[in-house]
């Protein structure tokens, strides 16, 4: 498959020019707050995957309208992060966004990429543990940053990444942290175990709550905290075993998020669990950077990992439906080629192509390890075949966008208060699919006009 990554860009992303502004000029009229990283998100991985300036201009235009505007002014406050009182005294707040970035700009400039970042998630001190535990927050965002940041090795994106682990809320905390204080006593489990025990273990089921507003914190770790710390710490990963545990996770995540289909419904994707595939793109690129410890990366695999297996007991637990991938007939037949431009081509957030491309790397994560037992997908072609119905549900999703948007506007006070395109975002993708409730706005499977 045609697609570019850190190895092959040698025409950076600032030669690129549109309107006489390079892109990385543009997005930093655009994305320098925590409301507008999906603009960068989508423009670095439409890149990635091969898109023409042409489509890159579509995707920028059609989102730029509804960012927040940036600014970096210098109120003197920045460089008082220095102390560690006062560091500490502003993390989580977000207000504090622009003297974050501003301080580990400077950072990078006096100890460079390497150094900070490990300083600052990597490290072993109370701030570095402080800051890796809200590494996870907003649903792996920050993650995602820090990938897009190291694969094209850009300090200002490196800046926005750690900027943004410091106001983000420790949100997992009271889970990931028990969860590894207990692990050394529980027996170790693959993902494919862990996700069928989450699934039908009745205590964990029955802290399952689509009405809670909080899901974890009310409902799993509320009702099953215990159990919800003793299934999960199962999954466990050494430094000598993390390649493989990396590609066993995503090759989980891929299964649990796209076979997680209604029969009577059209073929739609969570919203929340796709955002644990859509990682997979960026785990080869920390795995193989040389200056993050083996440890480290261990750690970041585990951590990861036990997230990923909280975000699908959030979303309900669905039942995978594996049939779906054996009955699959794509609309538009092609190899890997014609779905990734398909997927530079399709107008929207950058959902889609941040999806399609997080498959596409979970299934070269995939190749070598094509006899492991513990993998529910083993053939390319499968993937292949995954990417299929992405693309095609996306589209499919375009003939009826405007009901959907309706139905999701009749239940929820959110989407009446967003931009068109974002409430397209919320329809386009269910939520919670794991209640029967989260496919309210999803229509029946035989209404689909080709």
């Amino acid at each position: 498959m045609a697609v570019r990554n850190e190895s092959t860009v040698e025409i950076r992303i600032e030669v690129l020019l549109m309107n006489g502004l390079s892109i990385k000029q543009r997005l930093s009229l655009h994305t320098h707050t925590l409301a507008n990283y999906h603009i960068l998100h989508h423009l670095l991985c439409v890149y990635a995957l091969g898109a023409t300036p042409l489509q890159m201009e579509k995707a920028f235009d059609l989102n730029a309208v509804y960012q927040l505007p940036s600014h970096y002014a210098d109120s003197g406050h920045a460089q008082q992060l220095a102390d560690l009182v006062e560091f500490k005294k502003c993390l989580g707040d977000s207000k504090y966004f622009n003297d974050y970035f501003l301080f580990f700009r400077k950072e990078i400039e006096t100890h460079g990429i390497p150094a900070t970042v490990n300083t600052f998630i990597f490290g072993d001190d109370e701030r570095a543990t402080d800051m890796f535990d809200r590494f996870f927050g907003g649903y792996l965002h920050c993650i995602i940053h820090l990938g897009y940041a190291l694969e094209y090795m850009q300090p200002f994106l490196v800046a926005e990444a750690l900027a943004s682990t410091a106001v983000h809320l420790p949100e997992l905390h009271d889970f990931l942290v028990p969860t590894e204080k207990i692990a050394s006593s529980t027996a170790s489990a693959s993902q494919v175990e862990i996700f069928e025990q989450i699934r039908t273990n009745a205590r964990i089921r029955s802290a399952m709550h689509y009405d809670y507003i909080d899901k974890i914190n009310d409902g799993l770790i509320g009702e099953a905290g215990d159990e919800l710390f003793r299934v999960t710490s199962q999954w466990k990963v050494s430094v000598d075993e993390i390649e493989v545990k990396a590609a066993e996770l995503f090759n989980a995540c891929v299964y649990y998020t796209t076979m997680a289909q209604r029969s009577n419904k059209q073929i739609r994707f969570d919203f929340m669990l796709m955002h644990t595939v859509t990682t997979a793109t960026f785990l080869p690129i920390y795995l193989k950077t040389d200056w993050i410890k083996p440890e480290s990366k261990a750690r970041l695999v585990e951590w990861l990992g036990r997230a990923n297996l909280l975000l699908y007991a959030e979303c309900g637990a669905p039942e995978p439906r594996p049939e779906e991938l054996k009955t699959y007939k794509p609309l538009h037949p092609s190899g890997w080629d014609g779905v990734l431009q398909r997927a530079c081509e399709y107008e929207d957030d950058g959902h889609t192509s941040k999806f399609v491309r997080g498959i596409a790397t979970a299934a070269q994560m995939t190749e070598q390890y094509d006899e492991n037992l513990s993998f529910k997908l083993t053939r390319q072609e499968d993937f292949l075949t995954i990417a299929h119905m992405i693309i095609d549900s996306v589209e499919n999703f375009d003939k009826s966008a405007d009901p959907e948007v309706h139905e999701v506007r009749k239940v929820s006070l959110y989407p009446r208060i967003t931009e068109p395109e974002v409430q397209l975002v919320i329809a386009r993708w269910p939520r919670y699919v794991g209640f029967e409730q989260g496919w309210h706005h999803v229509p029946d499977r035989q209404e689909i006009h080709l």
